[in-house]
């Protein structure tokens, strides 16, 4: 029986410090180090509480008791503060402060538990040692309980605040540390000197331990595994590189060398080169038993910061949302060790798309809206389907039915509108999420909420793109059929227009002969009465054949048939004949009509009928377009290389918002169309036409109110001398 209980006693011990000192080697966390102290408390309460019995000498047992009192302080402060750690985020700022006041308490009464105070001797009997307390022990008993019942009080506001997933781990941790500390309590105060004291406390701490163990592979409370291989390749580095050394440095140099003789100078520099020899091979033994605890260990290990700088590079290389998630799929799939990973992502229409890298079958939409009930109602981005709870049942076997072991849902915030989800299946392994599992997800869910946003912007801007280029080619084709019905009209516009042309021209070609043989007194005498109103009828009927001249001109223009037919051409003497011709127009009008006659002009080679219709539409425009009292200038100039040939008037202007226009067919000014109403908007499109046609340039310039100049500028190239 004594063999039974020393085994267990010293086996029990041992596996708690293990447990705290894994723990203590994690400590990512407040809750994760106060749990590894507590740990260390336990333990050597636990050995001296067993040393104290099986030890004959009283007062070794007197000090060995005192001492586990104080470390019976030490554990229930530690648990208090295991506790207030573990729901720290729940707790006001004067829980926070009372831990102080605790502790100060703890440390004074353990000053007093040295004394005797509180157990002043012990005694030997058959059954084992016997403690006689002092005054002060029942102090000391009120203070644990009241400790003890403050951190039971943490635990259940941290249970009630706590989420589902949350209050899984909190039961079953909160029953581990409590049942042990109750059934040590209660059997160290009432059989203190009993064999059930030396079994139940070992006994109920290996259950605590079971029951923490439980909870570290289930419920990843602590990542237990990283922490186990890395210690054991830790230790075995240690203790090669320990033996090593010992071997090399005494086995070897001080035995076979130096023959046990006192080191002198030489010897302590071979010494320090062995030294230097194991600083350096320290790091690469390490590396080595790192790999091979790794396969024993922890199969699925991975290096987290060289996945997610992987997994950035993948995020910025491409907008194809389909590329993209089905490359960040796989990765998590190598490097998780999943079975599948699945994305579920919603357009701005709530329509879902499936992305995963072995095209699996879509997740069903029906059990996709109470996934995301779940994860509203908890107001979190990630669960494990193993941690919900019984509640939440119909959404569990949804999830395992599909095997999904993961489900993080891709949003910025637990609140905010998810863009999609990403669901892993169970590793290849067997082995459950470990804690760096869960945070990569995170992360990559986190940074996968912009990528998707960006990919689904690209895609929407692309679709778009693919719209308007489907509707500007739909636009050009119709644009491109109304074209051709058009210079269809415009070609049989042009044909009338020539047809009537010709009919037109040909009566009022008789019209104007008759009445220039009237006015000429060939049928007799004329008075000026008749004159005056045969001259006005004489000017309309060559006014109406310069108006057929045009449409002739621009049905030729617009068929290609404008004919350009040079011949010598004296410009002055047309320009001369032109203004004689209009003088008396002029003068009726109120206007002063002047003509700067050249000393000397050249010959010029142009189309005589069409630069003559030219120049006197010019000197007609300025004439109807100046009011009465104004004054028109015409003049004609010889520079080395070109002849202009200008009107200057002081007439109503151009304005100059439509001056571009001005050339254009058939438009006209405002100003123009209120002058002269009759006028068609042909002429200085045909006389720009004209020029060009015949290798000169358009003279313009004008300001509303001011007057303008009409005019044009041809080459000299060709002229007769």
């Amino acid at each position: 029986m004594e063999a039974a209980i020393s085994i267990i006693n010293v086996a029990t011990t041992f596996l708690i410090f293990i447990v705290g000192l894994l723990t203590f080697y994690r400590r990512d966390s407040k809750s994760t180090l106060y749990f590894s102290y507590l740990s260390f408390a336990i333990a050597p309460w636990l050995l001296l509480q067993y040393l104290a019995q099986i030890i004959t000498y009283p007062t070794a047992s007197l000090w060995l008791i005192r001492a586990s009192y104080v470390f019976s302080n030490t554990l229930v402060m530690f648990f208090v503060l295991f506790m207030q750690a573990y729901a720290s985020d729940k707790l006001s700022s004067a829980h926070i402060r009372l831990d102080r006041i605790l502790v100060g308490i703890a440390i004074t009464i353990s000053c007093f538990d040295l004394t005797p105070l509180s157990v002043q001797k012990v005694t030997a009997n058959l059954s084992g040692i016997s403690s006689q307390v002092g005054p002060f022990y029942t102090i000391k008993l009120l203070f644990l309980f009241l400790c003890l019942l403050y951190g039971v009080g943490l635990f259940v506001r941290n249970i009630q605040k706590s989420t589902s997933a949350e209050r899984q781990r909190s039961y079953i941790l909160g029953f581990a540390i409590i049942q042990a500390i109750v059934v040590a309590g209660i059997t160290t105060t009432i059989f203190t000197s009993s064999a059930v004291s030396q079994l139940a406390i070992p006994l109920t701490l290996l259950v605590m331990v079971v029951m923490i163990g439980f909870a570290i592979l289930r419920h990843r409370l602590f990542d237990i595994r990283l922490i186990v291989a890395r210690s054991v390749a830790y230790a075995l580095t240690v203790l090669v590189a320990v033996l090593l050394y010992g071997f090399l440095a005494f086995g070897i140099v001080a035995r076979l060398i130096f023959k046990d003789r006192q080191l002198g100078l030489g010897q302590q520099i071979v010494f320090s080169i062995l030294t230097v020899v194991l600083v350096f091979t320290f790091p690469v033994l390490q590396r080595f038993f790192n790999k091979i605890t790794n396969k024993l260990f922890y199969r699925d290990a991975y290096d987290t910061q060289k996945f997610l700088d992987q997994f950035n590079r993948n995020l910025v290389s491409t907008y194809d949302l389909e590329k993209l998630l089905q490359s960040a799929a796989l990765m998590l799939e190598e490097n998780l060790k999943s079975t599948f990973c699945t994305f579920v992502i919603m357009d701005d229409a709530k329509a879902t798309r499936i992305v995963s890298a072995d095209r699996r079958k879509p997740f069903d939409d029906t059990r996709l809206e109470h996934l995301r009930d779940v994860l509203d109602t908890e107001r979190r981005l990630l669960v494990v389907t193993d941690e919900l709870n019984e509640a939440q049942r119909h959404v569990k076997d949804s999830l395992l039915a599909d095997k999904v072991a993961v489900v993080a849902k891709l949003a910025a915030t637990p609140s905010s509108v998810e863009v999609g989800y990403l669901l892993l299946g169970g590793k290849k392994s067997g082995d459950p999420y470990t804690t760096q599992d869960v945070d990569v997800v995170n992360i990559v869910a986190s940074e996968l909420v912009i990528a998707v946003q960006n990919a689904l912007r690209f895609e929407e801007i692309q679709n778009f793109n693919l719209t308007l280029r489907e509707r500007i080619k739909h636009a050009t084709g119709q644009l491109s059929r109304s074209n051709k019905r058009l210079r269809e009209l415009d070609s049989t516009k042009d044909d009338f227009i020539s047809m009537a042309s010709h009919q037109l021209r040909t009566p009022l070609t008789s019209v104007k002969g008759y009445l220039s043989m009237v006015l000429e007194g060939d049928a007799g005498p004329v008075n000026d009465q008749q004159r005056k109103l045969l001259d006005q009828s004489f000017r309309s009927s060559q006014q109406m054949v310069f108006l057929i001249s045009d449409l002739l001109n621009l049905s030729r223009l617009n068929t290609g048939k404008l004919v350009i037919e040079p011949s010598e051409v004296d410009l002055d003497e047309l320009v001369q004949f032109e203004v004689g011709q209009l003088t008396e127009t002029a003068r009726a009008r109120g206007l002063t009509l002047l003509y700067d006659k050249p000393v000397t002009f050249p010959k010029l080679m142009l189309d005589e009928t069409k630069i003559h219709q030219v120049v006197m539409n010019f000197i007609d425009n300025a004439i109807y377009y100046t009011p009465t009292g104004g004054t028109v200038t015409v003049s004609l100039r010889e520079t080395p290389s070109a002849v202009e040939y200008r009107v200057q008037d002081t007439g109503i202007g151009v304005p100059k918002d439509v001056q571009r226009k001005l050339f254009t067919k058939f438009y006209r000014a405002d100003n123009a169309q209120k002058a002269r109403p009759d006028g068609t908007g042909l002429g200085l499109f045909m006389a720009k036409k004209v020029v060009l046609a015949q290798g000169g340039s358009i003279i313009f310039e004008s300001e509303e109110g001011k007057g303008s100049t009409f005019g044009f500028r041809i080459p000299k190239t060709g002229h007769m001398a």
